[in-house]
């Protein structure tokens, strides 16, 4: 299994990990395999995240929904929408309480960005996790993909070093991820605040170097 080294790092760096399997999306949380949020662990982190706003399960689920929800119809639109969501949270109507008669909506947050505070998220990765097409016959199976409170950030391939090319390719790659930690590493990108207002710009020179060692990054801004 050539992604267990990289599951043995994570572990090691604190991560939690589920072994994937082929027939029963149960067993990873879903209902079925065109799922790919976890709910209940989302559901878990919601409560514990938001925990001074006493959400009702009516309430979470209709974050939820909120947080899949997108009228973009281009996929760089979509990561911009999903990506605000997931760093300001999402306003919805609540389903019963609130903090006075006049409370009408409430802002859910998904991920808790308090470094002091972060045992409230859940760090998870699950390997060969089925995810089957929608309108169409067959399925993908990712090596690994990593789940903050159950919402997937991150999606890894692993190739084994006796491929063809893959030592070959190793010079190009150092050099992409030199090319964008000089560009992260600009004054103006260093600190939180300029990383928020400059992402576009940021974005722009990622993609355009890796144009340049023609290469391709799929991204969330």
């Amino acid at each position: 299994m050539v992604e267990r080294p990289l599951l043995q790092q994570l572990a090691v760096m604190g991560w939690e990990y589920l072994q994937g399997d082929m027939d029963y999306p149960q067993k990873t949380f879903r209902e079925n395999f065109r799922d790919v949020l976890l709910r209940e662990p989302l559901r878990k982190a919601i409560l514990k995240i938001n925990s001074a706003e006493n959400l009702d399960h009516i309430t979470i689920d209709r974050a939820i929904r909120e947080l899949e929800r997108s009228d973009k119809s281009g996929g760089l639109d979509r990561n911009r929408e999903l990506t605000e969501k997931l760093i300001k949270g999402v306003s919805v109507p609540w389903a019963t309480g609130g903090d006075s008669p006049h409370s009408r909506n409430v802002t859910v947050r998904f991920i808790d960005f308090d470094l002091a505070s972060q045992s409230s998220d859940s760090f998870l990765a699950i390997n060969q996790f089925r995810i089957d097409y929608i309108g169409r016959v067959g399925f993908v199976i990712p090596d690994v993909i990593l789940f903050v409170n159950g919402i997937p950030l991150v999606i890894i391939e692993c190739k084994s070093p006796s491929l063809a090319g893959f030592w070959e390719s190793i010079p190009a790659r150092n050099k992409l991820k030199a090319d964008i930690q000089a560009t992260l590493l600009q004054p103006a990108y260093t600190k939180p605040p300029g990383l928020i207002k400059k992402r576009a710009q940021i974005i722009s020179r990622v993609m355009a170097i890796a144009d340049k060692n023609n290469d391709v990054i799929l991204y969330a801004e």
